[in-house]
């Protein structure tokens, strides 16, 4: 089988189905667990190791195994706090090991060929033919080296996942068996409830906001605020917010000050 990698882009394609490099591989080594062994079910029919590679168990399970240990060593984010050894260099370590040579040296055949991606769009792509999970595994573990993605756990479904940005990322964009939010929602406002907690200026801000949100959609005319009213409204609500909380009014204050801007715009 051939599969495609846009090494601009950062995506890897397995028939007509294109992946963030990366993606695969994290989302088949999260469900390993020694003492259960590998399960197919753990992963699901439609994920492209299982779908595109017919593999047995036992090839699975290796697979698994092997770079599940070698994610976790080489591409964790605190291997990239380390100064020394670099992540690169503590994969050559490991592919030195006569121990882990057999797992990290797939021999695959790659070939550079000009396509045509959509109407009038060409690019170059790195085409790679491969017949099984292992050689999957290696061209994708290494192209994540390559690109020096660092990985993290999602603080809300513990699964890893590579930050599409820099920054403080703490939650991946997946969304969770049984929810209907992603995990970055689900992170924002358990964020937000928590600062609530902290700051009861916070919340009442949020209850003032949301009631006054409401009135957009009202019929009364007597209390109905129009989009462009809220939208003014808005942008100087936030502002008298950072005022309370880094003035320490009390929740009175900042209630009146709230519903005062509101008036004035009305009042235009």
């Amino acid at each position: 089988m051939e599969i495609y990698v846009d090494s601009k882009n950062r995506t890897i394609t397995f028939g007509s189905e294109e992946h963030n490099i990366g993606d695969s591989l994290l989302s088949f080594i999260e469900g390993f667990d020694p003492a259960k062994g590998f399960d197919p079910d753990d992963i699901g029919s439609e994920h492209p190791y299982i779908k595109y590679f017919q593999q047995d168990k036992t090839t699975l399970a290796k697979a698994q195994e092997w770079y599940a240990l070698n994610v976790d060593v080489c591409l964790e984010e605190k291997v990239w706090l380390l100064e020394e050894p670099s992540p690169i260099e503590q994969l050559a370590s490991w592919i030195y090991d006569a121990d882990y040579n057999h797992s990290l040296n797939e021999t695959v055949r790659i070939q550079y060929r000009a396509m045509e991606k959509a109407k009038g769009s060409y690019k170059f792509y790195e085409v790679y033919e491969v017949s099984e999970v292992l050689e999957v595994c290696y061209i994708e573990f290494m192209k994540m080296i390559e690109f020096g993605l660092r990985i993290r756990r999602c603080l809300n479904c513990n699964r890893y996942f590579a930050p599409k940005r820099e920054g403080d990322i703490k939650y991946c964009d997946r969304i969770p068996q049984g929810k209907k939010r992603t995990c970055q929602q689900i992170g924002s406002i358990k964020t937000f409830q928590k600062k609530v907690a902290e700051n009861p200026l916070l919340g009442e801000y949020n209850k003032i906001y949301c009631r006054f949100f409401a009135r957009k959609r009202s019929d009364n005319d007597s209390i109905r605020i129009t989009p462009e009213q809220f939208k003014t409204w808005a942008v100087q609500a936030k502002k008298t917010r950072e005022k309370a909380i880094a003035e320490d009014w009390t929740i009175e204050q900042l209630e009146t000050a709230l519903v005062t801007a509101l008036e004035t715009i009305q009042s235009i």
